[in-house]
């Protein structure tokens, strides 16, 4: 038998709970890094650790939501504008949303954040190939049936 205890007043653990896949335990911590670690620039969180930043963002969050609503929306704009000068691609910014959201809803019983208006604003991913499926005619004439 495993002396393993899980601890669901533990924000990041539960986060970390709901990660399977190697590569998302790997980079969705990161992420999430990334958006705490811009509130903090901001004055909004006080510690530098994600165990830290992670206790006190859902601190605030259940204290009130319109709070996390405008700071998550901020930190879209301030991810636009990274993009708008070259130094982001776009889905980056949908990546990070990701993890907040995943970080949020696996923290609270009920939804705090409204993330149709959040996400409303994210820019459209680009189209990165002009791959598409062949017609059957383009088949028929390349001798595929």
């Amino acid at each position: 038998m495993s002396n393993l205890t899980f601890d669901e007043e533990n924000p990041l653990q539960m986060f970390l709970y709901a990660l399977r896949a190697a590569e998302s335990k790997r980079q969705y911590p990161r992420r999430l890094k990334v958006v705490l670690d811009y509130l903090k620039t901001k004055s909004e969180l006080k510690s530098s650790t994600l165990d830290g930043q992670c206790k006190e963002f859902i601190i605030k969050i259940k204290q009130n939501p319109k709070w996390a609503n405008g700071q998550l929306m901020e930190f879209i704009l301030f991810q636009k504008a990274r993009v708008e000068k070259g130094e982001i691609v776009a889905t980056t910014i949908r990546n990070y949303i990701k993890a907040a959201k995943l970080f949020i809803d696996m923290n609270s019983e009920v939804p705090l954040v409204n993330w149709k208006r959040i996400t409303k604003s994210l820019p459209a991913p680009k189209n990165v190939s002009n791959a598409r499926a062949p017609s059957l005619n383009e088949l028929k004439i390349n001798g595929v049936s």
